[in-house]
């Protein structure tokens, strides 16, 4: 007896340990699936008190769930544009870029007499390995069309999901008593609307920390910038600490304003708002800051 105890005892651990791994397999070759499926309810939280609050303008329900639909797939669709296009602005205005710095390269080699100085954009171009940039493209390949499968993936999933939403209700109410299938809608709702609670407070939480970080981020730069100063004034005179700050902010700018191309050249009507501008923001700073 003791015997055929244990065993059942070893048939129990070696049937469980078989069924871990056959759920970590599926789990790992289903994961192409499971993962737009969670990100699909987590829209689906998301966008349910919007298909509610559609449903309760008396807009009928598959009219809601298409606008919904159409509305965050063009949400989607514009921030790839927006991405796609200032890429290649930026790739079409770079050989603009680079004949401006080569002019501005050419004047100061010029000025100070040193050797003819040449920037070319393209240069690490002519380093690349044929085979290695067709590997790369393949790859990158690869990535865009498993992006845009598992982007198809979470819509089809979100579609279904909205459009069933509150058949459950009815499927209760079929299967159940009239008293025991409200005590279950009831408790349904309410994890439902605790689930759409979390979500929410937690991707504001999300995008308030991230706001918060970038804020402490800049004070940190901010206030580093004044440590700095603190150290290079046990050199220097605050004078030449302040000529030296405006004049590397100044040549920053002015390469900046040639390299883009725009002109600096002030409308007739806006000199006085500049110089006022300037004089309070720039000038007073300055001096202020070297009494300081």
């Amino acid at each position: 007896m003791k015997k055929r105890m244990e065993d059942n005892k070893l048939s129990l651990v070696s049937s469980g340990v078989i069924l871990v791994f056959l759920m970590g397999l599926l789990l790992r070759l289903a994961k192409p699936v499971f993962f737009p499926f969670f990100l699909a309810i987590f829209f689906y939280f998301i966008l349910s008190p919007v298909l509610a609050g559609l449903m309760r303008l008396k807009i009928p329900k598959p009219l809601a769930v298409s606008v919904i639909i159409i509305t965050a797939f063009s949400l989607f669709y514009l921030l790839g544009v927006l991405f796609y296009s200032s890429g290649r602005a930026f790739a079409e205005s770079l050989p603009d870029y680079a004949q401006r710095m080569n002019s501005v390269l050419g004047s100061i080699a010029e000025t100070f007499h040193l050797s003819k100085l040449n920037w070319d954009p393209w240069l690490w171009s002519k380093t690349l390995d044929a085979g290695n940039v067709a590997a790369f493209i393949l790859r990158s390949m690869n990535q865009v069309f498993s992006f845009f499968s598992t982007f198809i993936l979470i819509f089809v999933f979100l579609i279904f999901m909205l459009s069933g939403r509150g058949k459950l209700r009815v499927k209760v109410e079929r299967s159940f008593s009239h008293q025991r299938a409200t005590k279950i809608n009831q408790i349904i709702d309410k994890i439902d609307r605790q689930v759409q609670k979390y979500l929410i407070i937690k991707t504001g939480i999300g995008f308030l920390s991230g706001t918060v970080t970038m804020v402490v981020l800049l004070a940190f730069a901010w206030g580093l910038n004044w440590i700095a100063a603190a150290i290079a004034l046990r050199e220097v005179s605050p004078w030449a600490l302040r000529v030296a700050g405006s004049s590397i902010g100044a040549i920053t700018l002015f390469a900046a304003v040639i390299v883009t191309g725009h002109r600096l050249r002030i409308p007739r009507g806006e000199v006085l708002h500049v110089m006022v501008a300037g004089f309070f923001n720039v000038a007073a700073f300055q001096i202020l800051s070297g009494f300081a």
